[in-house]
């Protein structure tokens, strides 16, 4: 399983002779064949986001995923985003699958 933490990602394998999960070196394909399954309380989004951009193939394996080109994607939120005026009417909304 994949424990993603404050610090970055954790690869957890059930030790069968133990009996409890022990953590194993983290291998960005480790994403592909066990998923996620754990959020630690406090992890951000950006968090993610800042993990994943140090990764070269993590990032090649989300864009080959997502079909997007990951460093553009990055270098757009760098660029930041205006809050919205709580006070203004939402006029549309665009979400890119």
């Amino acid at each position: 399983m994949i424990h993603i933490t404050k610090k970055g990602f954790k690869y957890l394998e059930w030790d069968i002779d133990r009996r409890q999960y022990v953590e194993k070196a983290f291998e960005p394909f480790d994403c592909l064949r066990a998923g996620v399954t754990e959020v630690e309380d406090g992890v951000t989004l950006e968090d993610i986001l800042t993990f994943t951009a140090r990764d070269e193939i993590l990032r090649i394996i989300i864009g080959a995923y997502s079909g997007c080109m990951v460093m553009d994607f990055y270098d757009e939120l760098k660029q930041g985003v205006k809050p919205l005026d709580p006070d203004e009417d939402l006029k549309y909304c665009t979400v890119a699958m």
